[in-house]
Formats: structure tokens, sequence, C-alpha cells
């Protein structure tokens, strides 16, 4: 692969080197490379301006002004989008990043992974990563480039995780928007689905949150000298259940929406990421639990 062979990189000093050369010079080729044009089953399209520019994470808003360069597409599905932006941007943090997160979740357009380039590295990213899964420079793109095919080429993408079918982190979502680290939530109606003990201190809980088209996995931790205020909560016939289930193993107990757990939960952030090899995630520390009845807090 001889892509940017006889190009000069000392051209990304020039202040005057622009977003459009970059685009023009690098992403385009490096799109073509891959095995995208603009007919077939593999595509380059423009990014789409979406209709209703904004993600919306429980009661927050956040608006998406900033529209990536390029939508793939993989047989008619999103696969991927990319952004270019000047050589002086950074693209590892900042609103930039946050802005193309915000957009390839968005519900028109969801794809599980997206992409910023500067001319002088190719970041990309998935939803379930802080962190780039992987970052080039671009003038060592040649010596790596299996590495790119193997995560975004047509073929990877045509059988790689369908974003339709994963609910995003809703902590770690929040976070990679920009949004406040400080801020605290009241989740109102919430249905549980699942409650497990992490250890003989810590429980854990799952709810989805949000619509159908902008449903998020929450994951809320709370303290041992919770767990009585929490199991007063449950329906009457289903508390010795629950007792039973997290207290031998395998220390869990999954409800249905006919089990009808449905709680209001204060919580905030409290803590840090958790990884594991497949992904990342933020849960959130509840302070307090309250029982739903008939649609409407207890007074």
């Amino acid at each position: 692969m001889h892509l940017f062979k006889d190009f000069d990189f000392t051209v990304l000093e020039d202040p005057a080197y622009s977003e459009d050369s970059v685009r023009e010079n690098m992403a385009t080729p490096i799109l073509r490379e891959l095995g995208y044009g603009t007919a077939g089953p593999h595509r380059i399209l423009p990014a789409k301006a979406i209709t209703h520019p904004f993600v919306y994470l429980g009661n927050t808003q956040h608006e998406i002004t900033i529209i990536p360069d390029y939508l793939l597409q993989v047989n008619g599905a999103n696969g991927f989008t990319l952004g270019v932006t000047a050589p002086s941007t950074d693209i590892r943090k900042g609103e930039v990043v946050e802005q193309a997160f915000g957009y390839a979740i968005h519900p028109e357009v969801r794809t599980f992974f997206y992409g910023l380039c500067n001319g002088r590295e190719l970041c990309i990213y998935k939803w379930t990563r802080v962190e780039p899964v992987l970052a080039l420079p671009v003038r060592d793109l040649a010596g790596r480039w299996d590495e790119l095919v193997r995560l975004v080429g047509p073929a990877a993408l045509g059988k790689s995780h369908h974003a339709a079918d994963f609910l995003p982190d809703f902590g770690l979502s929040y976070l990679k928007l920009g949004a406040d680290r400080n801020a605290e939530f009241d989740f109102v109606g919430t249905w549980v689905n699942l409650v497990a003990k992490v250890n003989d201190n810590t429980f854990t809980l799952t709810s989805v949150i949000g619509g159908e088209d902008d449903a998020y996995l929450g994951s809320f931790n709370f303290p041992r000298d919770l767990y009585p205020q929490f199991l007063a909560c449950v329906p009457a016939g289903m508390q010795e259940k629950v007792t039973t289930a997290v207290s031998e193993e395998p220390y869990f107990i999954v409800f249905t929406r006919e089990d009808n757990l449905e709680l209001i939960i204060h919580a905030r952030f409290d803590g840090g990421f958790r990884t594991n090899e497949e992904e990342q995630y933020f849960p959130l520390t509840v302070t307090d639990f309250k029982p739903v009845l008939g649609g409407q807090q207890p007074g």
C-alpha cells in the first residue's frame, strides 16, 4: 500500500493547510483505499444533517452542532462516520470528540464506530470506550493498514456490532458528551431489569432509561445500608424471592416488565469507570429509593 508514500507532511505545519485540504488529500484517499466509493454496496456519503439535532439523556438535552464529513454504508446500513478537522485540532479530547460521539449515537445515525482525522492522526472510537480503540499516525498508515481494515473496512463493518441491537451505557454516554460530572439525577418510573450483589458491601441494579429511539442502559450501585430501603420498594410478594436470589449463587435476579418493579431513583456520579474486555461503563451511585404508586411519588 503506497498511500502517502510521496506526501510531504511538513505542509501540515502551515497554518493555511485547512480542513478542506485534509479532506481532499488524506481522508478521501484513505476511505477509497479501504474499498468505499460513491456507488455500489460500500458507499461514501456526505454525513446527513439530522432532523432533530439533539441527543437526550434523561432530562438533559445535548445539541449536535458539528456534523461529520462522511457517512459510510455497507449494504445500505450505516456503519461508520468520519469527521475531518484542521491539523491544529486535538482529536483526542474536547468538543470535536464529544460532538462526534453525539452524532454517532443519534437515533437517525446509529454508527457503533466513529472517527476523526486531522491529517496528523486518524482516531477510531466506539460507543463503549472513552479513549480511541485505534489511533494511527497518518504518516505510518502503510505499516499499520491491516489494523484499520480489520476495524472499519467494508468486511469488518458488514459483520460488526449492530448498533440497533445495543444500548449504550447511560453514565459513560453522559460523560462522553461533555456533561457535568457533578450532576445529580432523579429517575422517576424506572423499571428494574436486574439486581445483583457485587460483594458484602455493594449491590447493583440495571434499568433501561429513555424512550424506544434513545434508550440507554443505566447501571446503579448502592451500599448495603440502602438495601432495606430498596427492598421496601419491591412488591410484597416478591421480597423473599429477591432476598434469596441475592444471598445465594449466582447472587442476582432478573426482572421482566410483568414483575412490575418500578422505582424512583435519586443518584449521582461517584467513583469511576469500570472496564472489562468488551467495554467501559460508568455506574451511578444511588442515594435514595422510593416506590412508584399509581405512577406518582407517594407523599
